[in-house]
């Protein structure tokens, strides 16, 4: 009725130039929505539709009381079915990253599917997760948030939630990521949080992606009463150390790096002896057989890289920034001067 008498006043001009705007996410076009005097949406159900509280929730949410989006993905994640996960893993094992992910319309439709058919979301929230066939920016970000609240601790979450480009890259590799949750003492989540901290420990005192050289930063930074010599040792172990080193590598590589983790990782926890030394290797000797064959880190050289970085710090008060996989110099940024 409001709408009728709107249309007959002539009010109505800021619902018809929202409607054009969004027609998109209606089915609709531009033309669509011109061809009509005082256009109107209406919903048009193919069913019968029972009038249950169920039902009448779906039409009638209040913005104003729904969970802030971050809140609900965060513990969504806490709760979401170990079967939804797993129908969830089979559209991202499809892709190497998530970029792929977001540009595949019939990936979308998928996950968007499961999550209605899982009951994890409603149809009306789908408009604010959707942009036309594709993921929105909303929708991304509660997307990751959801995944990887199924394997990382809450304040892990609100971290990586400030740095988007490495939240993508733990959530790209959110499959193998809960495999390795479920390994026992040769789980590496302890590690990934750790290493997620330090991480956004540099990316605070800096304000932009960590990199190698704002992590070491970080390490010689005494807490209070602390020295420079014991800080890295006491607060973030090598293996702590590694695993923040190999996030930085990016989708594709740190994916690569857990996934090999966790196949060795089961032999070992099955008692299976190493060929080389004869003896049933720890996670922390695993993952830096895995970083030292694959080349993306290597353990032997950190006493000389540390060195490096230190010596920097302590006598320049610009440093090159280097590409960590080529060697390449992309820039310079500040370091910060030893206090």
């Amino acid at each position: 009725m409001s709408g009728q008498l709107a249309a007959y006043k002539g009010t109505d001009g800021k619902y018809i130039s929202y409607i054009k705007q969004q027609a998109y996410r209606f089915g609709l076009t531009q033309e669509d929505v011109e061809s009509i005097d005082h256009p109107r949406i209406v919903f048009i159900p193919d069913a019968d539709i029972p009038y249950t509280t169920e039902s009448f929730a779906v039409f009638n949410v209040d913005e104003k009381k729904t969970q802030n989006k971050e809140e609900k993905a965060i513990k969504i994640g806490k709760i979401i079915p170990d079967a939804t996960i797993r129908k969830l893993a089979t559209v991202l094992d499809g892709h190497n990253k998530l970029s792929d992910v977001y540009a595949s319309e019939d990936s979308v439709r998928s996950i968007i599917g499961i999550l209605l058919n899982d009951n994890i979301i409603t149809p009306a929230e789908t408009i604010e997760l959707k942009d036309g066939n594709l993921f929105s920016p909303v929708g991304k970000d509660f997307f990751e948030t959801v995944l990887l609240g199924s394997a990382l601790q809450e304040t892990t979450i609100r971290q990586l939630n400030n740095m988007r480009s490495i939240r993508t890259i733990i959530a790209s590799a959110i499959v193998p990521l809960i495999s390795n949750k479920n390994l026992n003492d040769y789980s590496l989540i302890p590690e990934v949080e750790n290493g997620i901290n330090l991480l956004y420990l540099a990316f605070v005192e800096t304000g932009s992606v960590p990199t190698n050289l704002t992590i070491e930063g970080v390490l010689r930074q005494p807490t209070l009463g602390g020295d420079f010599e014991t800080q890295s040792l006491r607060d973030f172990d090598k293996l702590s150390q590694y695993i923040a080193k190999s996030i930085i590598l990016g989708q594709v590589l740190f994916k690569k790096i857990i996934i090999a983790h966790n196949s060795r990782a089961k032999e070992a926890a099955a008692g299976q002896v190493d060929l080389y030394s004869g003896q049933v290797l720890s996670k922390e000797e695993i993952l830096e057989q895995v970083l030292k064959e694959l080349n993306y880190v290597k353990p032997e050289t950190y006493e000389r890289e540390l060195a490096w970085v230190l010596q920097q710090l302590e006598t320049q008060k610009y440093c090159a920034v280097e590409d960590i996989v080529t060697g390449k110099q992309i820039g310079r940024a500040s370091c910060r001067e030893r206090v």
